[in-house]
């Protein structure tokens, strides 16, 4: 199935069941919340959405691959919050072999680093999700998450640290020697070539190629593995101009194994 094909049915399905006002928890997840977290030394607050899916169920990680829906995030009803960002712990490898997807299963712990306007006062978090969910079917779910981020909270929460623990291995941590990338045109796309030096991460192993401007996508070929060589191939859709004009550092590089995941970086030199 195209990523493409998978898109428009999802928004399709999506504006339909808003139209049905769903309540904030769906089938396949037990329970979601906000973890307030605490205010770090530098102004900063750490906090987490945390999601219990039921047994047997899965949601996407930020790149799901071709046949996933890609998470959505409106943090635009919050106050006193200057700047968000979700922290992605490593993910999984689900799915058919020859369709995964990556993702989480049972319980999810999604940190987010929330820099206020003001440090002396309340931050308050209004978030809507958009997030896809399976087991043997895949819905779409519409979740809401609330809560008061408070100067006075110091104390560090476990269950974020523990997230924060299990991020993708560095490039380094992995013994990644090399990463290259070559761009080249290819019908209405720009064909992303990528060649990583990389002891295996595992019996399986997919390579996603994220490209940071919005309105674009890629679309994955299976990598092979020749020893300790890695390469993969991707088509950039949407208008990037000339292979020419696409920068290295817009381009990102993680490596989704059985075993662990690596953050390769970016294809810049």
């Amino acid at each position: 199935m195209k990523l493409t094909h998978v898109i428009f049915s999802w928004l399709s399905f999506w504006a339909l069941l808003s139209a049905h006002n769903l309540a904030a928890d769906t089938q396949g997840i037990n329970a979601h919340g906000l973890r307030s977290g605490w205010l770090k030394s530098n102004g900063q607050y750490t906090a987490a959405l945390e999601i219990h899916l039921a047994p047997g169920w899965k949601t996407y990680w930020r790149a799901p691959g071709d046949t996933g829906f890609p998470p959505q995030f409106d943090f635009s009803g919050s106050r006193n919050a200057q700047e968000l960002e979700i922290i992605w712990p490593a993910p999984i490898l689900f799915g058919p072999q020859d369709m995964w997807s990556i993702g989480y299963s049972g319980h999810v712990v999604l940190p987010l680093l929330v820099q206020p306007s003001d440090p002396q006062s309340l931050v308050e978090l209004n978030l809507k999700a958009s997030l896809g969910i399976c087991d043997d079917i895949c819905i779409p779910a519409a979740l809401s998450f609330s809560g008061v981020l408070s100067p006075d909270s110091r104390t560090p929460d476990p269950k974020i640290i523990a997230a924060l623990a299990n991020l993708p291995y560095s490039k380094s941590e992995a013994g990644l020697k090399a990463l290259a990338c070559t761009f080249s045109a290819s019908g209405d796309t720009i064909e992303i070539d990528v060649q990583l030096s990389l002891p295996p991460t595992g019996d399986q192993e997919i390579v996603m190629i994220e490209y940071s401007r919005l309105g674009h996508w890629v679309s994955m070929q299976h990598p092979k593995r020749n020893g300790q060589v890695l390469s993969a191939k991707g088509f950039l859709h949407g208008d990037a101009g000339r292979p020419s004009d696409l920068r290295g550092s817009d381009v990102s590089i993680t490596v989704v194994g059985s075993n662990y995941t690596v953050d390769a970086g970016t294809c810049a030199p």
